[in-house]
């Protein structure tokens, strides 16, 4: 599945083995309220294309 991400960029999210994943992130916290909506903490940083 792909979802679009705030700056426009695709975001693929998959499913393996119980476990959820962005761009091969796993989710590793889902569903934390915040301020501004909810929040899913990942184990990796997620970075946009560089562009040229």
């Amino acid at each position: 599945m792909k979802l679009k991400s705030v700056e426009g960029e695709d975001l693929a999210i998959s499913e393996k083995g119980g476990k959820w994943y962005v761009n091969g992130a796993q989710i590793t916290i889902a569903d934390v309220i915040s301020s501004n909506g909810v929040t899913h903490v990942i184990n990796a940083v997620v970075m946009p294309p560089m562009k040229k």
